[in-house]
C-alpha cells in the first residue's frame, strides 16, 4: 500500500505539467551517452534512455549535461510526469522525487532536503527515512535539476563545490537493497561541470557516473516546436522570419531561446516592427528583468555590465576575459546617473555572471557571450550610449562591424539618429584621426543608406585614411 502522501506528491506532479504548454509542446529530445561530442554522434533517444535507467539499466549515478537554454529542465519536468503517470497506474514503478535546485532550500544533508521539499509540496511532516527506503527499494528516483545554479543562492554562497555535490550524490554511494534501487539523477550545464570535474569525480568516487551531454535540435526539430506553439501556417512565417534575420538561427538552437525568440517575434509582428535590433532588445530584456531570489543585482545593474563587458571584449583578441580580469574591469566602468556599479560586491557579480544565460565560461575560468550576434547587441548598446553622451569618438576607437552599425540604426529613436548624424559629422570634418574616422565614414554611410538623407559631409578630412572596409 502506497503511502498517502506519496499518492498526493504524484498528483501534484501531474497536474503541475499538465496545466503548462509543456504538455502539449514538447518536442523529443536526443542525448550523446558518455560524453561523445563527435559533432556527427547522432545520440539516443532521451526519453526512452532515461525510462530504462529508472528501471535499473545504466549507473545509479547519471549527470545530463548541456548549455544554457539546450533543455535540461524541460527534459526533468518531462521525465518527471512520465514516471508519475506510470506510477499512479502501478505502485511497483518508481516515483519521481524531483527538486529544482535553484530553490533548494539551503540543506545540509539529503534526508533534509527531501523533507524540505515534501513538505513545501504535499504539507508532509514525516520522517525522510521512508523517502530513502523507498529510494532503496527501487520505488523511487531522484531527480535534481541544475546543479550550477545552486552555487548562487544565499544559502551556499560561502560552500565550495564538493560542499555542494557530496550530500547530492551520497544516496547513489549506498549500496542499494534492490539492484535499481538508489538512482540519482542530476543536471548541470556542461562549462560549470568541466571546470570542476576534478572536485566532483573525487566526491563521488567510488560510485562511477555516466555522464551524458544534451544534443541541439535539429531544423526538423525546431520546426516541430514552432508548428506546436503557432501552428502550421504561423510557423511558417515564423521559420521565415528566423532564417532572415541576422543569426537568429544560431540562437533558435537552444529550446529555451526559441521559445522566447517565439514570442518576441510574435510580439513585434503585433506591433509591425521586426526590426533585429528591436527583437534582440525585446529578448535580452527578458532575461534582464527577470526577478529571482538568485539575483541581487538590479535590471540596470545587469544591462550595464553586460554592455561594458561587451566594449571590454570587443576590444580583445577572442573576444573573452578571464574570471580574475573581471574584478577590475567592473571597478572601470563608469557610473551613470542614479545608478552605481562600484558599491556591488564583485564576488557577488561574478557568480551572477556565471550563471547568466547570455554568457558562458570555459573550464579555462573564460567569460565570453554565447553568441557573437549577442556581443555585437551589446556592444551596439554600448555605441548607443556614447550617443547619448556626446562621446561617439570612444567607440569608434574599436571599429564596429557593420552587424554593430545595424543593431545600433535599430535602437536609436529619431532624435538619437540626429544627433549620430552630427556627431559623425564633426569627427568626419575635424583632422583625420587613424581608425577612428575610417569607422566614422563606415557609420556614416550606413545612416545613409538606412535614412536616405546625406550624412558624409563635403569637406570629410579622410587624406591617408584606409578605406577599405570602411
Amino acid at each position: 500500500m502506497r503511502p498517502a502522501f506519496v499518492t498526493a506528491y504524484l498528483a501534484s506532479v501531474r497536474a503541475a505539467y499538465e496545466s503548462t504548454a509543456l504538455a502539449r509542446t514538447y518536442v523529443p529530445q536526443r542525448v550523446k551517452p558518455d560524453l561523445s561530442y563527435e559533432d556527427d554522434a547522432e545520440g539516443v533517444a532521451l526519453l526512452p534512455h532515461a525510462l530504462g535507467w529508472a528501471r535499473g539499466e545504466g549507473s545509479r549515478l547519471w549527470v545530463v549535461l548541456g548549455d544554457y537554454g539546450t533543455g535540461k529542465t524541460v527534459f526533468v519536468q518531462t521525465l518527471a510526469y512520465q514516471l508519475a503517470v506510470r506510477a499512479e497506474a502501478d505502485p511497483a514503478a518508481p516515483v519521481p522525487i524531483t527538486i529544482e535546485l535553484a530553490r533548494a532550500p539551503g540543506a545540509t544533508t539529503v534526508e533534509e532536503l527531501l523533507r524540505v521539499h515534501l513538505r513545501e509540496q504535499t504539507g508532509w511532516h514525516g520522517d525522510p527515512g521512508v523517502l530513502l527506503q523507498l529510494l532503496s527499494v527501487g520505488r523511487a528516483v531522484l531527480l535534481l535539476d541544475g546543479f550550477d545554479a545552486m552555487g548562487v543562492l544565499g544559502a551556499y554562497v560561502s560552500w565550495s563545490v564538493e560542499e555542494l555535490w557530496r550530500p547530492l550524490v551520497e544516496v547513489a554511494g549506498r549500496d542499494p537493497e534492490q539492484p535499481r534501487g538508489n538512482r540519482v539523477l542530476i543536471t548541470c550545464r556542461t562549462h560549470y561541470f568541466a571546470e570542476h570535474q576534478h572536485a566532483v569525480d573525487t566526491v563521488s568516487w567510488p560510485v562511477v557516473a555516466s555522464l551524458d551531454a544534451l544534443i541541439p535540435p535539429t531544423d526538423a526539430q525546431i520546426r516541430q516546436v514552432l508548428v506546436a506553439h503557432l501552428g502550421e501556417m504561423r510557423a511558417a512565417e515564423a521559420l521565415g522570419f528566423i532564417e532572415h534575420t541576422y543569426d537568429l538561427g544560431a540562437l533558435a538552437r537552444r529550446p529555451a531561446l526559441l521559445e522566447l525568440i517565439v514570442r518576441t517575434a510574435s510580439g513585434l509582428a503585433q506591433q509591425g516592427d521586426r526590426r533585429p535590433g528591436q527583437l534582440y532588445r525585446r529578448y535580452t530584456d527578458q532575461w534582464l528583468e527577470a526577478q529571482s531570489p538568485q539575483l541581487h543585482t538590479t535590471p540596470a545593474q545587469r544591462s550595464r555590465i553586460l554592455r561594458g563587458l561587451a566594449a571590454e571584449l570587443w576590444a580583445r583578441e577572442g573576444s573573452q576575459l578571464h574570471h580574475d580580469e573581471l574584478y577590475d574591469v567592473l571597478a572601470a566602468m563608469p557610473s551613470e546617473p542614479g545608478e552605481t556599479l562600484h558599491g556591488l560586491d564583485p564576488a557577488r557579480v561574478h557568480l551572477e555572471l556565471r550563471t547568466a544565460a547570455l554568457l558562458v565560461r570555459s573550464r579555462e575560468g573564460l567569460y565570453r557571450f554565447s553568441h557573437r550576434s549577442l556581443l555585437e547587441f551589446f556592444f551596439a548598446q554600448h555605441v548607443a550610449d556614447g550617443v547619448a553622451g556626446d562621446r561617439i569618438a570612444d567607440a569608434l576607437r574599436h571599429r564596429p562591424s557593420p552587424a554593430v552599425w545595424s543593431f545600433l540604426l535599430d535602437l536609436l529613436d529619431d532624435n538619437a539618429l540626429l544627433a549620430l548624424a552630427a556627431q559623425l559629422r564633426a569627427i568626419l570634418t575635424a583632422p583625420y584621426a587613424a581608425g577612428v574616422s575610417e569607422a566614422a565614414l563606415g557609420a556614416a554611410v550606413a545612416l545613409e543608406r538606412r535614412r536616405g538623407a546625406v550624412v558624409v559631409p563635403d569637406g570629410a578630412q579622410l587624406a591617408g585614411a584606409r578605406l577599405a572596409g570602411a
